[in-house]
């Protein structure tokens, strides 16, 4: 029963689905981080979806774009998205240790928070331009949407919280070690599966997630002192930037070239 509650909490915590409600007590929620990339599934289920309506209508490749922009923010609730804006805030300032800390609980909004959302979002929907119509489109950036979450929940649970207080202190206090388990068994399968799709494109969206989870934990440690729910977020956006532009430089290679 704790499993399914879990469950429940993890996309009532990390999407805007309607869910029943359930207790948030240590033992329900041992198992949370490490179905969070359910939630990157039920997107990347989303993402195919939207495929069959473009192809469906006769959409072109700008409203397909946009579609694969909105979607994840949108299921997402723009979680994550909020905590790569106020990560983005706060070493933006150049302040110490104390004072990032600061401007991540700070619930205003900063310009440079404003001004990184523009960026991502421009570079997002322009890169999403360049994808091909296709299932293996879809497919590929339903497992990144499963791997960045995976990899989120892990970092989230294996390193120190930079507080012990707020959301990202109690995710990881309840985090069990078969979660942790989980999360590697999930991690593993997802880079399987799109290696076995593209071995060349899958290998550095591999590559792209080790450095981002890399420069992640190390601005974690480095500039605040531990990890938080708002690093985990901006962890999952620069990665799944990341990969995006990996697979359009790697697929528009291979059209040149071979």
């Amino acid at each position: 029963m704790s499993v399914i509650k879990s469950i429940v909490i993890a996309f009532s915590m990390f999407s805007i689905m309607p869910m029943p409600r359930v207790e948030w007590d240590k033992q329900n929620m041992k198992f949370a981080l490490a179905f969070m990339p359910l939630v990157g599934a039920v997107i990347g289920a989303v993402l195919y979806g939207w495929l069959l309506i473009n192809k469906l209508l006769g959409f072109g490749s700008i409203l397909f774009a946009a579609g694969i922009t909105a979607i994840p923010i949108a299921i997402s609730g723009a979680i994550h998205m909020d905590g790569f804006c106020d990560t983005i805030d706060a070493l933006s300032s150049h302040a110490d240790t104390e004072k990032k800390r600061a401007i991540l609980k700070d619930p205003h909004t900063g310009a440079f928070a404003v001004i990184g959302a523009c960026v991502y979002f421009l570079l997002y929907f322009t890169l999403a331009t360049e994808l091909p119509m296709t299932f293996e489109t879809v497919y590929t950036l339903g497992i990144i949407h499963v791997i960045s979450r995976a990899l989120a929940g892990l970092v989230c649970a294996i390193m120190t919280p930079k507080e012990r207080q707020g959301l990202g202190s109690t995710f990881h206090d309840a985090a069990s070690g078969a979660s942790k388990l989980i999360l590697w068994f999930i991690i593993g399968i997802a880079a399987a599966a799109i290696v076995l799709l593209d071995g060349l494109t899958g290998a550095f969206v591999l590559i792209s997630a080790a450095i981002a989870v890399t420069y992640t934990v190390h601005i974690a440690r480095k500039e605040f002192g531990g990890i938080s729910g708002d690093l985990a977020g901006f962890l999952i956006q620069l990665l799944e930037i990341a990969a995006v532009t990996i697979i359009c430089i790697t697929w528009k290679v291979r059209a040149i070239w071979f």
